[in-house]
């Protein structure tokens, strides 16, 4: 009987054991434009070197779940250019996004979503200039392009 109590303690030692090196805890943070402090929705938040990863809500908040506090958190957005943060004992972390004027030349999205090089089009097309996004301080590109393409309707699901 005292052989089978043995076992069972060990095993549960063992157990508990590799629970505490699996823990994870959560980051929580905002995520904001250097320019205009405007809240950006949709930026991705990935743990550097895993495939864990979530995307600011339209306020511009997230939650992710980090294994350890020796973990980077990995900031990347559509026109603004990427940041790397690492988490240590931080349980919350505010970031502010510089915008990548660069970044939107010579891409065409289109209907469908599919993104083509500006040469490698066949049929006619209409440019937005990246300083006319720029000017306009929008939370996203999807908002920043309404009203500057004839005959096209931009609208949120």
């Amino acid at each position: 009987m005292r052989k089978k109590s043995t076992l069972f303690f060990l095993m549960l030692l063992v157990m508990a054991s590799l629970n505490s090196l699996a823990q994870s805890r959560a980051i929580t943070g905002k995520v904001t434009a250097t320019e205009s402090l405007l809240a950006l929705p949709g930026i991705s938040v990935v743990v550097k070197g895993s495939t864990t990863g979530v995307a600011t809500d339209d306020s511009g908040y997230f939650r992710i779940s980090v294994p350890d506090n020796k973990s980077s958190l990995v900031f990347t957005g559509v026109g603004y250019n990427n940041r790397e943060v690492r988490v240590g004992n931080l349980s919350t972390i505010d970031i502010k996004m510089s915008s990548d004027g660069n970044s939107l030349n010579e891409v065409v999205v289109t209907a469908l979503g599919i993104t083509r090089n500006k040469k490698a089009l066949t049929y006619a097309s209409q440019g937005v200039a990246s300083k006319e996004i720029n000017e306009n301080l929008q939370p996203n590109v999807v908002n920043a392009l309404q009203g500057k393409v004839a005959g096209v309707t931009i609208s949120s699901v």
